[in-house]
């Protein structure tokens, strides 16, 4: 098994954008699907936003042009995506906090036309994890080549904020320094040059997260439960896009020294990622499947003590509010049950 979470070293024949500040989230993505049709770079920060000719609206208000004075969040997605359902429930949480901002979902690299119904029952079941506007384009007409193509993007999420002048004030994975960029695009303030700062500055925490792995692998081999505690936190304000995993370690980690903090902890996770079905279901993985976590051995906590099954159900069912039952969570909740009725 792979012996580290380090993205640079995760990435094997998957499509990625140039910039290294890119891979992060890209490392547990399928093999980007671009079209054929490639065309040249023509769209960077200051053009013009191109226009947004989608198929079909499928939740939301329509948006047929970008307004001189507002800001808009353009994000790219497809089902398919894990990166992209893994985003989602952030761009809900930044929506709900920016309501001044147009917030707009399009999927536009699914197979064909004929996916645009799989799409309509994704975002159906999706609730509060898709809580603004969404639209399905065809991967081969106008959006992908004008937007994704133009600029370059070579793989999914991706995220462009349209400032106030109606131009492309920035661009980038949507943890890769988005709700920077939207604050400054809020007060019109924001530049080419702040643009590339704001890269420069996650693409930092990237490299210091990579420090800070390294440092969490050895006390977690030497037992150092608390310093890991410490380690995990730190990772997670670096790599926010690893939720899943610094959440169901942190938790774990907690159980094996204070279970009266890990009980409390777990009603944060409840509340704080009630939107995000992947971190619910891994924690609860965590707890129910020990077995079927995946992480690289040197970096996985185990749960200590009497598993709390009532908590994994908890979490569990929340998931399902936000998508819809899967193999793996049918059996999780199977197994609980049996252990209840014992």
């Amino acid at each position: 098994m792979n012996s580290t979470l380090n993205p640079l070293k995760r990435i094997c024949n998957v499509a990625v954008f140039a910039s290294l500040l890119y891979l992060p989230l890209l490392s547990l993505a399928q093999p980007q699907r671009p079209p054929r049709d490639s065309i040249p770079v023509t769209l960077v920060v200051g053009s013009p936003a191109p226009q947004l000719k989608v198929l079909k609206w499928l939740k939301g208000t329509p948006t047929d042009s970008f307004e001189r004075g507002k800001v808009y969040v353009v994000e790219f997605w497809a089902t398919w995506c894990w990166p992209c359902i893994e985003s989602m429930p952030h761009l809900s949480n930044l929506a709900k906090k920016y309501n001044d901002v147009t917030f707009i979902g399009v999927t536009a690299w699914e197979t064909s036309i004929a996916d645009s119904q799989k799409a309509a029952e994704f975002v159906k079941v999706s609730g509060e994890m898709m809580a603004y506007s969404v639209a399905f384009a065809d991967i081969r007409g106008d959006v992908p080549k004008q937007w994704l193509n133009a600029s370059g993007t070579k793989g999914i999420p991706a995220s462009f904020v349209v400032d106030t002048s109606g131009k492309i004030g920035w661009m980038g994975m949507p943890y890769s320094g988005l709700e920077d960029a939207i604050e400054l695009a809020r007060s019109g303030m924001l530049t080419p040059l702040d643009s590339s700062v704001i890269k420069q500055k996650y693409l930092q925490n990237y490299q210091q997260g990579v420090q800070i792995e390294g440092r969490l692998k050895v006390a977690l081999k030497e037992h150092r439960t608390q310093d890991a505690i410490q380690l995990v936190d730190s990772m997670a304000q670096k790599w926010p896009y690893f939720a899943e995993y610094t959440a169901s370690t942190k938790y774990a980690l907690l159980t094996q020294v204070d279970a009266t903090a890990a009980k409390a902890y777990g009603e944060k996770i409840l509340q704080d990622y009630y939107n995000a079905p992947i971190v619910l279901k891994k924690v609860a993985t965590y707890i129910v499947d020990p077995v079927g976590v995946w992480y690289p051995r040197d970096l996985i906590a185990k749960v200590s003590g009497p598993p709390d099954y009532q908590f994994a159900k908890r979490l569990l069912l929340q998931a399902l509010q936000c998508t819809k039952p899967d193999r793996e969570t049918e059996k999780y909740l199977k197994k609980i049950e049996r252990k209840e009725t014992k």
